[in-house]
């Protein structure tokens, strides 16, 4: 049920920023086959100094609880963010026997993202071990002359304290996880609310998101961990 459940998010992710390069294309030349933004998503030919900005909006599953969201994730991770960087990265996913829709090779599919470094402080749920460092991408940013505005990104800042339930795609070396959706999966684990917890297990940490309505608290992230 779970791999189905995250086929059925993989899917998601992918047609809802394939719809996106429709978006693109209104705005773009697609002509350019030696650029690194080949496929569906090319800008070639903008004037020096010009700046092409385009603003994305993908949907995404909104789960009813803290046990749905972690069961759509592969891992649940705490998390102090160590670094970022904007670049172009192929979201087109390799075939992977036994996943739905993906029994063939995709076209190179390049999207702009932020890529974050990570460095995992405790583990949940999934094979991430305390001391890793781990990469999480999200769509969006400036790049030269591009920039990518998604209202959905959640902006970390270096130092952040954060829980994060992620995606992590094991069959594809070198491409970063992503959230699980945009709206739930990040929280903040600020040092008050560290106290707080260690003596109320109901306490609940911070929502980053101001349209997540869910509450996550440490008798959550506990059970999480003793799956």
């Amino acid at each position: 049920m779970k791999k189905f459940f995250l086929i059925a998010v993989t899917l998601v992710f992918l047609l809802s920023f394939a719809a996106c390069s429709t978006i693109m294309a209104e705005y773009a030349e697609i002509d350019d086959s030696t650029s690194p933004l080949t496929g569906i998503f090319c800008v070639a030919h903008l004037n020096e100094g010009e700046v092409l900005t385009v603003a994305i909006h993908g949907f995404h599953i909104t789960h009813p609880s803290v046990d749905e969201l972690a069961s759509g994730s592969t891992d649940v991770v705490r998390v102090e963010v160590l670094d970022e960087r904007i670049e172009w990265i192929n979201i087109a996913l390799p075939p992977e026997d036994g996943l739905v829709g993906i029994d063939e090779e995709l076209a190179a599919t390049y999207y702009l993202h932020v890529v974050y470094s990570v460095r995992v402080l405790e583990v949940f749920q999934g094979n991430a071990e305390v001391g890793d460092i781990v990469e999480v991408m999200q769509m969006g940013g400036r790049l030269d002359n591009v920039e990518v505005i998604n209202d959905d990104m959640i902006p970390f800042a270096l130092g952040d304290d954060l829980v994060l339930f992620l995606i992590t795609f094991d069959f594809v070396e070198g491409l970063p996880s992503i959230l699980s959706n945009p709206v739930q999966s990040v929280y903040r684990y600020a040092p008050s609310i560290g106290r707080a917890m260690a003596a109320n297990a109901n306490a609940e940490l911070e929502n980053v998101h101001p349209d997540n309505h869910l509450t996550l608290t440490l008798e959550d992230l506990a059970q999480m961990r003793a799956r």
